[in-house]
Parts: C-alpha cells; sequence; structure tokens
C-alpha cells in the first residue's frame, strides 16, 4: 500500500520522475521520459514500513538525495533480509472474508505474532487447533498453519525497518544506508531539510511516533523531534534535545516550514488528537525569495566549489506542503533558477 509519493528529477534531465514508497514495499523509481511513466527500478531489499519521502541534495553534487521515513527500530518488530517480517492475506476459515496473519522471528524460528485470543476472535476455529496457551505459544508458524492454507495465501514482507538516507550516486544509481540511532527511536513521518545551523551544509529536521498502535505491541512515543547536523558528505550527527530546543512528542504527522516574509520562516507540525505546533529557528543565516509557480529548480555554486541543486516542489514528506522558497546563505557565490521549461535566470545575491 503506497503511503508516499513525490516528484522528483532523481536522473536529472529536466523531467520530474516519480517516487513512491509505503507499507510492506520498496522504494519504487519511475522514470519521466516525454511525459510517460516507466518503471525504472525497486530499491534492493527496500521492502519496508514507509512513512515519507523528502529529496535535498546532502551532498552537494548536483544531484538529488532522499530521505525516506520509515516505522523506526525501537519496537517489538524486528526485521532483516533474512528474518523479514511477513503477512500472510487470505480466507483461512472459510468464512467470506480475508484474514491477516503477520509473522517474525524470534531467535531464528518464525512465529505468529497475534496472540491467541486475537487470533481465536478472528478465526475461532483456532481455540480447537489449540486448546489452551502453552500449546499455541510453543508452535513456531509451520505448526500454526497447514502447508495448503498457507499455499493460498497472499503475502507480503518487510526487511528494513529504518529510517534511512538514499544516496543518488548518479547514472541511475543509489544507495540506501540507515540514519543515526536518534532517527530510529520512534516512527518517522515529517521531515523537512535546510541549514539549520548555518555552517552551509543542509540538516534533517524529523518528527514522528504513532500512537495508533496494537495494545500488545505498544505505542512508538519515544521521538521528541530529532534534528541532524549534515557534514555536506551525506554524514549525520544528531544534535542533543536540550540543544535542539525542540519538544515534539505528540502524534506528530505532517511538517512544514511556512515562509512569513521578510526573510523568516517557521515550521509547522500537525498532532494527531492534538494541536498543531509551531516552531522557529533563533536565528536565520539565509535570504529568502519567492519563486514563481512555473520554477522549477535551481544550482547553486557554494564558496567551496561544489554545486547544490534545490528542487522546488509540490508536495513532500507526509501529506505536507511548505511554502516554495529559495533560501540561500551567506555560503553561496552564485545561482540560477530554472523554469519546467528549460528556462533559466541568474538570481542577484
Amino acid at each position: 500500500a503506497i503511503s508516499t509519493a513525490i516528484w522528483s528529477d532523481f536522473d536529472n534531465d529536466g523531467d520530474k520522475d516519480l517516487i513512491v514508497a509505503g507499507e510492506w514495499m520498496p522504494i519504487t523509481f519511475f522514470s519521466n521520459k516525454n511525459g510517460s511513466l516507466a518503471l525504472y527500478r525497486q530499491l534492493d531489499h527496500s521492502n519496508g514500513w514507509w512513512n515519507s519521502l523528502t529529496a535535498c541534495d546532502f551532498d552537494m553534487d548536483g544531484d538529488m538525495d532522499y530521505v525516506a521515513g520509515n516505522f523506526g527500530l525501537n519496537s517489538a518488530y524486528r526485521a532483516n533480509e533474512k528474518e523479514p517480517v511477513e503477512l500472510y492475506l487470505a480466507d483461512f476459515d472459510k468464512n467470506g472474508s480475508a484474514d491477516p496473519v503477520m509473522t517474525q522471528y524470534y531467535g531464528g524460528v518464525k512465529y505468529v505474532v497475534p496472540l491467541r485470543d486475537v487470533i481465536s476472535d478472528q478465526m475461532p476455529a483456532f481455540k480447537k487447533r489449540f486448546a489452551d496457551y502453552i500449546s499455541y505459544a510453543k508452535a513456531d508458524f509451520s505448526n500454526t498453519f497447514i502447508a495448503s492454507e498457507i499455499r493460498e495465501a497472499k503475502k507480503f514482507h518487510a526487511e528494513n525497518l529504518a529510517t534511512c538516507l538514499i544516496e543518488n550516486l548518479g547514472k541511475g544509481n543509489f544507495s540506501i544506508k540507515p540514519l543515526p540511532v536518534a532517527a530510529q527511536v520512534s516512527s518517522v513521518y515529517g521531515v523537512s531539510t535546510g541549514d539549520m545551523n548555518g555552517d552551509g551544509n543542509p540538516d534533517i529536521l524529523l518528527t514522528g511516533n504513532c500512537f495508533a498502535m496494537e495494545p500488545q505491541a505498544g505505542w512508538n512515543d519515544a521521538s521528541v523531534g530529532t534534528v541532524l547536523l549534515g557534514d555536506g558528505k551525506n554524514n549525520f550527527s544528531a544534535l542533543k534535545p536540550s540543544l535542539a530546543g525542540v519538544r515534539l512528542d505528540n502524534d506528530a504527522k505532517a511538517l512544514s516550514e511556512i515562509s512569513t516574509g521578510n526573510d523568516a520562516s517557521f515550521f509547522l507540525i500537525s498532532n494527531n488528537n492534538g494541536p498543531v505546533t509551531a516552531i522557529r529557528k533563533n536565528k536565520n543565516t539565509e535570504k529568502i525569495m519567492k519563486i514563481l509557480p512555473d520554477d522549477a529548480y535551481a544550482k547553486m555554486v557554494m564558496q567551496n566549489g561544489k554545486i547544490r541543486r534545490v528542487e522546488f516542489s509540490y508536495g513532500s514528506g507526509y501529506l505536507s506542503q511548505s511554502s516554495r522558497i529559495f533560501k540561500i546563505g551567506p555560503y553561496v557565490k552564485s545561482a540560477e533558477i530554472v523554469k519546467f521549461s528549460g528556462e533559466k535566470r541568474f538570481v542577484k545575491l
């Protein structure tokens, strides 16, 4: 099930391509060739429970990299390439409706995740199949269902639950790696990027948590908001919450940066069953320029000679839309804006 999608020119050919991700699916790239989309590639071993995608040229090499918000690594669920979390979907009790059953590995053995009471409410026959709790608890997956039941089931899997950085290596190649541990303490939904500390390198602000969990799993509620400072080489270090100055510990979802004019902006965070939260940077070193509706992206030549690409997106992160603005910091030497048509104009700094 698709949870997030963004338009981004990942191959630098001037056309907006499409990237999608979601639950039980890999991160998938579609290339745009003369207005027609075609499947380009799916990242290997990237099936996850993805929530959000955001584009940013973190290493300032002139192409777009991506942050992919995921379920996180601080829960009862564990998954990897050899031992994924799996979902089997079939009408196991033959009552006309599909029954989802999730499994995961414990000590190298695959077990059914739902408790006996839960699965018996869904499929009453399990009370007879397992007369007591101890027999159900000891049964691995192969002894919980018979082979014919599994053959009829649709099967889904997730092998990567980490919030990740997707580095664009150029020529259609990508690498994917987990962001630091601070980004994995809970589910990530909202993602915003920009120079948070004024050093000229793109940084990341993450919000999240998930209170809509089954009782046996418990809430994903350990995040108070995370600021990751970048070094311009796709490496990030987490800023301590006491230094970051943010406490976003609600069931946070959408995250947008809103321009207020006069070179100022603030971040707006929506929370399920809670207030909308607004935060701002204490110090802003960037000039903010409004752009036109048909402006596609900008190229900035930095003082250190690197070239950073900035896309002006329509939609990003988790169900979010930030102000379409161009932020120019003191580390920028020159800049030009490119329209969707390819027309260019230089920016006076």
